[in-house]
């Protein structure tokens, strides 16, 4: 069916979908369907993997995601709820969680998720060499019709778009993406900033931080190493099929990239030391980019 339609019809038919299945969950909450509130959530980085990363972790049989992988709510929809919010997740027995790849980034998600959900709850995070992180970025937004700009303008225009008009609206009104969601290409690939907000109200051992790097070179040790964080047992996820991973770095000026990861140097460093690990982001040229 996707191919059948064009990305533009997509766009329009997408948020009425999505809209749909929000509805949906409305009566499941009515009926006295409500589930529980997640035992763990995947906070993203958005574009480095959380789809794929998601779908291997609920393979595990103790493991139960919710109706919808990315539900959104701590940003975009909490004005529905937490009786609509726990709707999404099944009871039992089994854990439970989901995957917003916003969460990571946006401080009014980190305010609401360390308010409402339990102090036991468990972190996962994915994160992706920022470079081809914005560079996926920003073509997922022009795929998605809410970016018109070029690259170079779009990022000189970030701080004010962020900045000045963070929460005015960007693309479809029913996705109610903020500028902020939308336009911080560059903003979000500053994953120390984001991660030492999250530290300095959770404890650090709630968090199993990887790369998206070593999850697909070595997906069932990635897999395990979450489910022991979450308290499980091992368990052979197979093999991972990688979704939703866009390369675009060839269409963009190497000048350009070579300035970014310039500019995201210090950042890298910073986060390898505060995770004590080596993510080979620096000193790559656009040539050794994939």
């Amino acid at each position: 069916m996707k191919n059948l339609l064009s990305q533009s019809m997509r766009n329009q038919l997408r948020p009425r979908f999505y809209k749909c299945r929000r509805d949906f969950t409305k009566y499941r909450m009515e009926l006295g369907l409500a589930g529980r509130a997640p035992d763990f959530l995947l906070l993203g980085a958005q574009k480095a993997g959380t789809t794929s990363l998601f779908d291997v972790l609920t393979r595990h049989p103790l493991i139960q995601g919710s109706r919808t992988k990315e539900l959104a709510f701590f940003d975009r929809y909490y004005e529905l709820g937490f009786d609509w919010y726990k709707a999404n997740f099944p009871n039992g027995t089994k854990l439970t969680g989901e995957a917003t790849p916003d969460y990571l980034y946006l401080d009014q998600a980190r305010s609401r998720i360390t308010a409402d959900l339990p102090k036991t709850t468990r972190f996962v995070v994915i994160l992706r060499d920022p470079v081809k992180r914005l560079v996926s970025h920003y073509f997922h937004a022009r795929r998605l019709g809410y970016e018109d700009l070029r690259l170079e303008e779009a990022l000189n225009q970030e701080s004010d778009r962020i900045g000045l008009h963070g929460d005015q609206l960007a693309g479809h009104p029913l996705e109610k993406r903020s500028f902020r969601h939308a336009y911080s290409y560059f903003d979000r690939g500053l994953y120390d900033v984001q991660l030492e907000k999250w530290f300095s109200v959770v404890p650090r051992d709630q968090f199993y931080v990887t790369t998206i790097d070593h999850f697909l070179k070595n997906s069932n040790i990635v897999a395990n190493e979450v489910f022991n964080h979450l308290g499980l047992p091992d368990f052979d996820v197979g093999p991972n099929s990688s979704k939703n991973r866009g390369v675009y770095s060839s269409s963009v000026n190497h000048e350009l990239l070579d300035n970014l990861r310039e500019r995201y140097a210090p950042s890298v460093r910073r986060l390898e030391e505060m995770l004590g690990l080596s993510t080979g982001w620096i000193g790559k040229t656009a040539n050794e980019d994939d």
